[in-house]
């Protein structure tokens, strides 16, 4: 299964990521999150609807940009995560440390 190559992009206050995220391409959007993150502080939300995967790889993503938010900080959200993201993140029990997992679905 091929998709989407990962991509990120600001509408507003929001951070949109899609695409496939994977092990080979995670250190790549991770820092490209951080920096857009960094130069723009209106940033308080992260839409993921247009992630196509849903994995551990994910979860650590978003866990790594929470912290570095928190390190300036800031808060972020979560939204648009699809029921299989949300499941995972239940199972590991961390639908509580991504603020809105715990109240979507």
């Amino acid at each position: 299964m091929t998709g989407q190559p990962a991509a990120l992009s600001v509408r507003g206050d929001t951070l949109m990521l899609s695409g496939q995220i994977d092990s080979g391409s995670v250190m790549d959007v991770r820092r490209k999150g951080e920096a857009l993150l960094a130069d723009n502080a209106v940033l308080t939300r992260v839409n993921v609807s247009g992630v196509e995967t849903a994995s551990s790889v994910v979860l650590s993503l978003m866990l790594s940009w929470l912290r570095h938010a928190a390190s300036r900080q800031r808060m972020l959200v979560f939204e648009g995560a699809n029921e299989r993201l949300r499941a995972l993140a239940a199972l590991s029990n961390l639908h509580h440390q991504l603020p809105g997992f715990a109240e979507a679905g």
